[in-house]
Protein backbone atom coordinates (compact mmCIF):
# COMPACT_ATOMS: atom_id res chain seq x y z
CA UNK A 1 0.00 0.00 0.00
CA UNK A 2 1.60 3.33 -1.04
CA UNK A 3 1.62 6.40 1.77
CA UNK A 4 -0.06 9.15 1.12
CA UNK A 5 1.68 12.49 0.29
CA UNK A 6 0.42 13.65 3.54
CA UNK A 7 1.32 11.26 5.51
CA UNK A 8 4.34 10.76 4.28
CA UNK A 9 5.13 14.61 5.06
CA UNK A 10 3.53 13.89 8.42
CA UNK A 11 6.39 11.37 8.89
CA UNK A 12 9.18 13.05 7.96
CA UNK A 13 7.84 16.38 10.25
CA UNK A 14 8.41 13.75 13.03
CA UNK A 15 11.56 12.38 11.92
CA UNK A 16 12.94 16.04 11.68
CA UNK A 17 11.98 17.25 15.57
CA UNK A 18 12.86 13.61 16.59
CA UNK A 19 16.44 14.80 15.04
CA UNK A 20 16.51 18.04 16.52
CA UNK A 21 15.83 16.89 19.68
CA UNK A 22 18.60 14.46 19.81
CA UNK A 23 20.89 17.00 18.44
CA UNK A 24 20.81 18.78 21.60
CA UNK A 25 20.75 15.86 23.74
CA UNK A 26 24.43 15.27 25.69
CA UNK A 27 25.87 12.08 23.75
CA UNK A 28 26.73 10.12 26.46
CA UNK A 29 23.36 10.31 28.14
CA UNK A 30 21.48 9.56 24.69
CA UNK A 31 23.71 6.67 24.61
CA UNK A 32 22.74 5.75 28.08
CA UNK A 33 19.07 5.84 27.70
CA UNK A 34 19.51 3.89 24.27
CA UNK A 35 20.64 1.26 26.22
CA UNK A 36 18.08 1.28 28.74
CA UNK A 37 15.30 1.14 26.17
CA UNK A 38 16.99 -2.28 24.13
CA UNK A 39 18.12 0.30 21.02
CA UNK A 40 20.93 -0.45 18.93
CA UNK A 41 23.19 1.48 16.90
CA UNK A 42 20.82 0.73 13.93
CA UNK A 43 18.37 2.61 15.97
CA UNK A 44 15.91 -0.30 16.23
CA UNK A 45 14.06 -1.19 19.33
CA UNK A 46 13.81 -4.50 20.54
CA UNK A 47 10.57 -5.81 21.02
CA UNK A 48 9.64 -8.71 23.05
CA UNK A 49 6.82 -10.31 20.80
CA UNK A 50 5.13 -12.85 23.11
CA UNK A 51 4.96 -9.53 25.93
CA UNK A 52 3.29 -7.94 22.80
CA UNK A 53 0.93 -10.48 22.26
CA UNK A 54 0.03 -10.93 25.78
CA UNK A 55 -0.54 -7.05 26.53
CA UNK A 56 -2.91 -6.66 23.23
CA UNK A 57 -4.36 -9.56 24.63
CA UNK A 58 -4.88 -8.26 28.12
CA UNK A 59 -6.12 -4.96 26.36
CA UNK A 60 -8.89 -6.76 23.81
CA UNK A 61 -9.94 -8.31 26.96
CA UNK A 62 -10.94 -4.64 28.66
CA UNK A 63 -13.55 -4.14 25.47
CA UNK A 64 -16.81 -4.69 25.82
CA UNK A 65 -17.29 -4.32 22.43
CA UNK A 66 -17.02 -7.46 20.51
CA UNK A 67 -17.05 -5.33 16.79
CA UNK A 68 -14.08 -3.04 18.48
CA UNK A 69 -12.27 -6.40 18.84
CA UNK A 70 -12.61 -7.65 15.43
CA UNK A 71 -11.81 -4.70 13.60
CA UNK A 72 -8.87 -4.12 16.15
CA UNK A 73 -7.38 -7.72 14.69
CA UNK A 74 -7.93 -7.06 11.34
CA UNK A 75 -6.14 -4.00 11.61
CA UNK A 76 -3.02 -5.48 13.35
CA UNK A 77 -3.17 -8.57 10.53
CA UNK A 78 -3.10 -5.85 8.16
CA UNK A 79 -0.12 -4.28 8.80
CA UNK A 80 1.85 -7.95 9.98
CA UNK A 81 1.41 -7.41 13.62
CA UNK A 82 -0.78 -9.92 14.36
CA UNK A 83 -0.82 -13.91 12.82
CA UNK A 84 -4.45 -15.00 11.10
Amino acid sequence: MAKSKERAAQEQNILRRIRAIRAGMDPEELKRMEAAVGVENKGEVKIDHAQATETVRRYLETKQDPGFQKRFRAALRKFGLMKS
